[in-house]
């Protein structure tokens, strides 16, 4: 029993959009998680680099 064209292009649209929606997912992944083995809760905190800290006061102004 031959199957109809349209049935055939329906499967096959939603296989497609299944595979595409999991790529996008995939692809979104936080970059720690590609990483094997590499969890974010386990993840060392970032260093307090210069621009972290706190700006020196500008010049004339009071900060007493």
């Amino acid at each position: 029993m031959p199957l109809d064209e349209s049935i055939v292009y329906y499967w096959t649209s939603l296989g497609l959009s299944a595979a595409a929606v999991l790529v996008f997912l995939w692809l979104l992944r936080e970059p720690a998680a590609r990483k094997a083995g590499v969890r974010p809760a386990e993840r060392p905190a970032p260093e307090a680099g210069p621009l972290s800290e706190e700006p020196a006061s500008r010049p004339g102004s009071s900060d007493t």
